[in-house]
């Protein structure tokens, strides 16, 4: 005898294939320098989408002239044609700033 659906759950209802807390991720160039380091509160996957949500993306870019220069946002969705491909483009919404540090504001 077939299951009984769960209440408020439709077959057209997006499923969680992937998800992370807490996200750090540190990046070093070929040389072996310093030269990303990414922070999100939350990311998550939806299964068959090519879309991922963040919650409180950072982003803080070392340049090879020790320049450092931040991005954040509230939110931010992510696009790639599939997860093991590489990131086509990154939407930053509410609240984006992007700075960088150790210049005062009428440098930049």
């Amino acid at each position: 005898q077939p299951q009984a659906a769960l209440p408020g759950v439709t077959d057209t209802e997006a499923i969680l294939e992937e998800s992370m807390s807490d996200v750090q991720v540190i990046r070093f160039d070929k040389a072996g320098r310093l030269s990303q380091i990414i922070t999100m509160d939350s990311w998550e996957h939806y299964k068959d989408q090519n879309v991922t949500s963040m919650t409180k993306p950072a982003l803080k870019l070392h340049a090879a002239d020790g320049k450092v220069s931040e991005i954040s946002a509230d939110k931010g969705e992510g696009f790639q044609a599939n997860l093991k491909s590489p990131l086509e483009k990154l939407h930053l919404i509410e609240n984006v700033v992007i700075q960088q540090i150790g210049l005062s504001p009428n440098d930049w």
